[in-house]
């Protein structure tokens, strides 16, 4: 399963993610999944964890994904989906 990035490109997506959706305001837990040798990933205990985000720009769904080790959970997956938010209705005159 060590097919990582470099810190480098780590550094350069996450500057990325930055730049399209600001500084993070609030991070709200969404949802949580323990998962036991998924397929099509070494055996294993995982966590998935998503975030619903508001940053400065925009807002967001964060997904994390870390694998148990000897050593602890590690982070093997971040993905950040932007979420295009409805409009604020309209403020009605005289109400």
């Amino acid at each position: 399963m060590k097919k990582s990035i470099s810190k480098e490109d780590w550094a350069k997506y996450l500057n990325s993610v930055q730049s399209q959706l600001g500084s993070i305001n609030t991070r709200e837990w969404v949802q949580i999944a323990r998962l036991t040798n998924p397929i099509n990933f070494p055996p294993g205990e995982y966590v998935n964890i998503a975030f619903f985000s508001h940053f400065s720009k925009a807002s967001a769904v964060e997904k994390i994904s870390l694998v148990q080790t000897p050593a602890g959970w590690v982070p093997v997956g971040y993905v950040v989906t932007k979420v295009e938010l409805p409009p604020a209705p309209a403020a009605v005159p005289g109400k």
